[in-house]
């Protein structure tokens, strides 16, 4: 599979759109694709950060991503790219979709990468 970094990001804004749509009452079909954009993202950035690690920080551990206070080398941020994935329900809360709690409105706590 070949793809660029901006394949990765165009499929994570996208996927975030969907879930922030669906998060408000949007129609369930945002939630779905919300679903399928995700996995893509997760796959399309195992392929970046697979060529990164390789070619660019020859498995090193030099190149390091992430918030301020907690950089992650390579490997570590396919790890919270997966997590993300994993946790995107708790992230958009989903569970409260449609609702008008206070914790809805707070922004979607997502992992930073490259």
């Amino acid at each position: 599979m070949r793809c660029t970094l901006s394949d990765y990001y165009e499929r994570k804004v996208l996927a975030a759109v969907s879930a922030l749509i669906y998060s408000f009452g949007g129609d369930p079909k945002e939630k779905e694709r919300a679903e399928k954009l995700a996995d893509e993202t997760v796959e399309l950035y195992q392929v970046a950060a697979d060529f990164m690690w390789e070619h660019l920080d020859n498995k090193s551990g030099q190149i390091r991503g992430g918030w301020w206070d907690e950089k992650k080398d390579v490997p570590g941020l396919v790890e919270l790219e997966k997590k993300d994935r994993q946790e995107m329900a708790m992230l958009f809360d989903w569970a409260s979709a449609g609702g008008d709690d206070e914790e809805g409105d707070q922004p979607a706590k997502l992992s930073t990468t490259l």
